[in-house]
């Protein structure tokens, strides 16, 4: 049964104009996580806003490194001045990298900070004394940090890092000429530091690559999500019939940017035909659903009985889709103007309502299933006369997420219709009221207002 309300009749007198509703642009798809993980590790791998977050390991393994010199005596500095050197060099390298990372153009700079890093630890090598120092093996994080740039010369930068902390310390205080094992031992270490430098190189170049085609392929997949919004805009009426007398306006606004709402209206012979179809699900599947369906439903445009149309949207959405278990719900209707009489048959939508121009308004309600479900269902026709000063407006059930209950959204539409001067004010109202919050599913509204 038709729901059914009265309001008073001072109700429009008070309105005032609806702000026109803002363009609703496309939108991009949201970021993917994966997308979002492949910016991170990319800029990590290029050291860009993570140089302090590099240095600290380094300087918590100097730190651990120191603490054992001060309490094993026979790890003690030999050399302190060069120690202290280190250590003003290390604070240097860090303060560098807070700055580096705080300011964007100095981005470049974070490369500096390993230098630093490098001869730090040289210093701090010779002075604990050019054999068996324990800072020496630290240089293998400042070795890694160096080859994941890109770019083959940073197997070379990470060569030489390496064997300036290891041997320029043994070759500069003349340790070799006593103790050449040690000698050899260090050319050994630094060998097989450039080898790990050359596999980490060679692997960030791989993930690069990786992330690069990623990026490509989102890229692609955006625009030609953008492509086909385009092409289902295209598809929905472009402007308004012309009815004198009659005002037929529509709107719709995807929650992604491909949605499975759509409304239409097409000439037939003595009168228009107009729709609103919600596809159960959003995005391209329920896109490409909403397309089938007004085809389908355009088929039909020489029957006069709103019905046939629903028939042949049903047997072809379920014959083509039959794996996909989708339907959706239908407002079908044809309008006679010189009648004001309207035919129309709803498959399972139930949100049209008829409003008067001063509030009162009743509901129209379903007249048979859901199209798409094969189930040999019919649907019946009504008919209904549109005075002056009425208008019908059906919307899609992305409306009711905007309010708590399904009734609070119905006397919400049938508000803003009393209170908007004619049916295009109406959608830009729902627009606006759309617009401003998030909504998580498609919203249309198509209103037909007669003023004569």
């Amino acid at each position: 049964m038709a729901l059914q309300h009265e309001a008073p009749r001072d109700s429009a007198s008070s309105a005032e104009p609806a702000p026109p509703a803002p363009p609703h642009p496309l939108q991009a798809p949201a970021r993917k996580s994966d997308r979002v993980i492949a910016r991170v590790i990319r800029s990590a791998l290029r050291g860009e806003g993570y140089s302090l977050l590099r240095q600290i390991p380094v300087l918590a393994l100097i730190a651990v490194a120191s603490v054992l010199v001060i309490i094993v005596p026979s790890a003690g500095f030999a050399f302190p001045d060069a120690a202290y050197w280190g250590f003003g060099v290390l604070v240097l390298a860090t303060v560098l990298a807070v700055v580096v990372d705080r300011v964007p153009r100095l981005a470049h700079w974070h490369n500096v900070v390993l230098a630093l890093d490098i001869v730090a630890l040289a210093l701090l090598r010779s002075g604990t004394g050019p054999n068996g120092s324990i800072y020496a093996g630290i240089v293998i994080l400042v070795v890694v940090w160096l080859a994941l740039n890109e770019g083959r010369r940073y197997i070379a930068y990470s060569a030489i890092g390496a064997f300036i902390t290891v041997l320029l310390p043994i070759l500069t205080s003349g340790a070799w000429l006593t103790s050449p094992t040690e000698l050899l031992r260090s050319l050994f270490t630094a060998v097989i530091y450039t080898i790990v430098a050359l596999v980490i190189n060679e692997v960030a170049s791989q993930a690069r690559r990786r992330y690069e085609k990623l990026e490509v392929r989102e890229r692609d997949y955006e625009q030609n999500l953008l492509r086909g919004a385009e092409t289902q805009k295209a598809l929905l009426p472009q402007d308004e019939p012309p009815l004198p007398g009659w005002e037929l306006v529509g709107e719709c606004l995807p929650a992604k940017v491909i949605g499975g709402d759509f409304y239409d209206w097409y000439p037939v012979a003595g009168g228009y035909a107009f729709t609103l179809v919600d596809v159960m699900g959003k995005g391209v599947g329920a896109g490409i659903v909403a397309a089938t369906a007004r085809s389908l439903l355009r088929s039909a445009r020489n029957e006069p009985d709103p019905v046939a149309a629903l028939r042949r949207a049903d047997e072809g959405i379920s014959s083509e889709f039959a794996d996909a278990t989708t339907f959706g719900t239908a407002f079908h209707a044809r309008l006679w103007p010189d009648e004001g009489r309207i035919t129309y048959a709803d498959a399972g939508h139930g949100l049209a309502l008829v409003v008067g121009p001063y509030g009162s308004w009743r509901s129209l309600p379903a007249t048979g299933a859901p199209i798409g479900l094969g189930l040999d269902l019919d649907w019946t026709t009504e008919t209904l006369t549109l005075n002056p000063g009425e208008t019908l407006v059906c919307v899609s059930d992305g409306v009711l997420d905007l309010y708590p209950t399904t009734e609070a959204a119905l006397q919400a539409v049938a508000s803003m219709s009393a209170e908007s001067r004619s049916a295009r004010e109406l959608v830009a109202r729902v627009s606006t009221l759309t617009g401003s919050v998030d909504h998580p599913d498609d919203v249309t509204v198509v209103a037909l207002r007669r003023s004569a």
